[in-house]
Formats: C-alpha cells, structure tokens, sequence
C-alpha cells in the first residue's frame, strides 16, 4: 500500500495497482485509528509536530548536560580534531528511560 499523503492528522491509504494474487489476502481498504511519536520540544504527540511543521518552529536546546560535558569538547573551529563547534541540538526529553527491549 501506498501513503499518499497526511492532512490534518488522517492518513490516506491507496491500494496498489497490481494486487498479490498468491497470497490469497483480501485486499480492501485500511484505516490508521492511531498514532504515537516522540520528538524533540513540543513534538511529543502528533498534534505537537503538526504544529511545528505547520508553524515552522524549531525544537534547537542547549545540550543537556546529562547528555556530555559541552564545555570539554567544545571548540568554535570546525576544523578542530575531536571537538565539536555545535552547542545545540534536538533532543527528546526522557530518552534515558526508553528502553530497547
């Protein structure tokens, strides 16, 4: 199936032209009843990220210090070997807590 496009939170679905004869699968019609995301700032439901790209907001933050001491490898010069010039990022809140298993 392919997605054709998202609007106002509905996803809309269309069949493929050639259906697979060999499966024996009734292809009909589908329809997406929920969603779940998480993104960086607002963007942790679906409403939030259509309102970032709706609005052209940014989600750029400091780097959480959890994350890594910025000021030890921080250096303005790109060029720097094993150093960073970046301060910001995007990041989700939580990401500690997710789990993988």
């Amino acid at each position: 199936m392919l997605v054709n496009y998202k609007r106002r939170g509905v996803v809309f679905v269309e069949q493929q032209d050639k259906p697979n004869k060999q499966s024996g699968i009734n292809r009909e019609p589908i329809a997406v009843v929920g969603m779940s995301c998480r993104f960086p700032g607002i963007a942790g439901s679906i409403d939030g990220y259509w309102q970032l790209l709706t609005q052209g907001l940014h989600v750029l933050s400091d780097i959480p210090p959890e994350r890594f001491d910025v000021a030890k490898y921080y250096d303005s010069n790109p060029a720097v070997d094993s150093k960073t010039y970046v301060k910001k990022g995007a990041f989700i809140e939580g990401v500690s807590e997710f789990d993988a298993n």
